[in-house]
């Protein structure tokens, strides 16, 4: 049943299948045992090395309990991963597995970032607001603002479910190793969304926001550093207790 994923190569429609288990039982987790989260099971947030191109896609459940396949259609050149979010019945939290995509390009290379906190696509333009003594910073619970205009400078006060949300915010650091998922705090004032975002880690980090307005899906880019704290304070990562397999 497993085998390797197949290797991704830029603009060419890419098809993947893995499997969800508990290595403690070896038990596949099928989609009956996944809670529906933003109107979906299970969440994939497609990333390459570069953090240029992020993909939020869903899988499907295949007649194999456990096995999912997913399709996208890579943009780059460079190393792909894939970070599986879901929920298993009855917990309050969400499980996080990164699966790493097969690739052969030569043009490898950890991503050079440099701190943005204004960002636009089209028409919209979006700005990343945080207090001068509040940055973000491992282990600790900031509220960032993320204020949204038009191109005359309107602030822009409508905007489209996604996924029963408003919007959808994911980070990825520049060493791959970590991701964030987060969503806006219920507010009737859409021209400024606001986030609570606690990083595990510290570093260059890149941001996107994942919103849709005029029934135009967007993805805004925001690149932020998270500050460390002190040594003596710093949360050690836990381990996953899921696994995610490529199959066939």
């Amino acid at each position: 049943m497993m085998e390797t994923l197949p290797t991704t190569h830029a603009n060419m429609p890419y098809d993947g299948r893995f499997l969800l288990s508990d290595p403690r039982t070896g038990s596949p987790l099928s989609d009956a045992l996944i809670e529906t989260t933003h109107t979906r099971k299970v969440h994939l947030f497609v990333i390459d090395q570069s953090l240029r191109d992020y993909q939020h896609i869903h899988p499907t459940p295949t007649q194999e309990d456990g096995v999912y396949a997913f399709h996208f259609t890579p943009h780059s050149n460079q190393p792909y991963s894939v970070w599986v979010e879901f929920t298993r019945q009855g917990n309050d939290h969400a499980d996080r597995i990164k699966l790493e995509l097969p690739h052969t390009s030569a043009l490898s290379f950890m991503p050079t970032l440099t701190p943005s906190k204004n960002a636009q696509i089209g028409n919209i333009q979006a700005e990343w607001l945080e207090a001068a003594d509040a940055p973000l910073q491992q282990g600790t619970s900031t509220e960032i603002q993320i204020r949204l205009t038009d191109a005359q400078g309107n602030s822009i006060t409508q905007l489209d479910d996604i996924m029963g949300a408003k919007a959808h915010m994911a980070g990825f650091s520049a060493d791959g190793k970590n991701f964030i998922h987060t969503h806006p705090m219920p507010t009737d004032d859409l021209s400024c969304l606001r986030f609570h975002i606690q990083p595990e880690h510290a570093g260059m980090s890149r941001f996107f926001l994942q919103i849709q307005h005029d029934e135009e899906e967007l993805c805004l880019p925001f690149t932020r550093m998270i500050k460390s704290l002190d040594r003596h304070t710093e949360r050690s990562a836990s381990t996953p207790s899921l696994t995610a397999s490529p199959c066939r």
